[in-house]
């Protein structure tokens, strides 16, 4: 199939951005588009005009350290994710999710930004930038604001972005790694995770997210709670993890699958976390 006909509009900065997602009619922005363009080709996405943000890579790409925390700019494309130093160092279970999602022509135009606003119910990264405890800083066209990835994400592609509001950029508390996992369930290797679990392990306790077993990724908050007691969740995991998640039944798993896999997959990434 094709979209339907929209116009095209290459940002030529961040403040022409901004207005134009604010007074272009059905304004969508297209960071990477590996996930908007298809979506627009099978007409489950519509949009009046396409504002492109690829010219801005120069003002919204790069990682950086600010004080205590890591910064990231929204275009930061995920194989700068994988590779960047400071990633690989401060925050390794980032750098190995960015490394498997879709394949080497995804991850050199995708970045975390769009991945971040397109917020996919099964996407790899808002599950990891949950766990990480990012905060997103978003600019709209008369104020810039920060908000939690609690915040942020509403729901399968919903957010709590304004119509006029762009993700510029992504802050991380450089709180060091103790241990780290990241595992992922797919039919095939360049597929969406059926389930998710990021896991991290720091000074400040244990974080655990899950993908794809809800509308959005969340955090197991019975879980941590109980490994913060000094809890062995043995047994009792499934019932940790049914408090937090609310799976479906799709063309890929049924819901008690995805119970079955979330449970599995969470007991393997607290190992491998350490």
């Amino acid at each position: 199939m094709i979209p339907t006909t929209f116009d095209y509009l290459r940002a030529t900065d961040l403040d022409a951005a901004v207005e134009a997602l604010a007074t272009a009619p059905g304004a969508r922005a297209l960071a990477g588009g590996h996930s908007l363009l298809p979506a627009l080709k099978l007409r489950r996405e519509s949009a009046g005009t396409l504002v492109d943000l690829w010219p801005l890579r120069g003002e919204l790409a790069g990682v950086r350290r600010d004080g205590d925390e890591l910064v990231i700019g929204a275009l930061t494309r995920y194989v700068e994710l994988e590779t960047d130093p400071l990633v690989t160092e401060r925050l390794p279970l980032l750098a190995h999710a960015a490394h498997q999602v879709g394949d080497t022509q995804v991850r050199r135009r995708g970045n975390i930004g769009g991945s971040l606003a397109f917020a996919a119910r099964a996407g790899d990264l808002p599950g990891v930038v949950l766990a990480l405890d990012g905060r997103i800083v978003v600019q709209g066209r008369t104020a810039r604001r920060e908000l939690s990835i609690d915040e942020l994400l509403v729901g399968d592609q919903q957010t709590a972005l304004a119509d006029d509001e762009l993700i510029v950029e992504v802050r991380f508390p450089d709180r060091g790694c103790l241990g780290w996992s990241y595992q992922r369930f797919t039919r095939r290797t360049q597929d969406w995770p059926t389930v998710a679990v990021s896991c991290v392990r720091s000074e400040a306790g244990t974080c655990v997210a899950l993908t794809n077993v809800a509308a959005r990724a969340v955090r197991a908050g019975a879980l941590e709670a109980a490994l913060a007691a000094g809890s062995s969740p043995n047994g009792d995991l499934a019932a940790l993890l049914g408090e937090a998640i609310d799976p479906v039944d799709d063309l890929k798993a049924s819901a008690d699958y995805r119970r079955h896999l979330a449970a599995v997959l969470t007991r393997r990434a607290l190992v491998a976390a350490g």
